[in-house]
């Protein structure tokens, strides 16, 4: 496997990885490297999820009325 390929399938990992935390609504941990922790390995140590803040509400304000 070349490096560009090992490359682009740890960028896959991190962001499934990434998505498994944001679909649920929490914010991703991190480690110090700023590579997001498994799920499974932060449920096992028993780690404090943070929910995520809600997305702000898109405005239904239109300037030509």
């Amino acid at each position: 496997m070349r490096a560009t390929e090992r490359f682009e399938k740890a960028e896959r990992e991190e962001h499934a990885r990434r998505m498994q935390y944001i679909l649920q609504g929490y914010q991703p941990p991190t480690n110090q490297h700023g590579i997001t922790i498994p799920m499974s390995v932060a449920m096992a140590t028993g780690m404090v999820l943070q929910r995520r803040a809600p997305a702000p509400p898109k405005c239904e304000f239109s300037p030509e009325e």
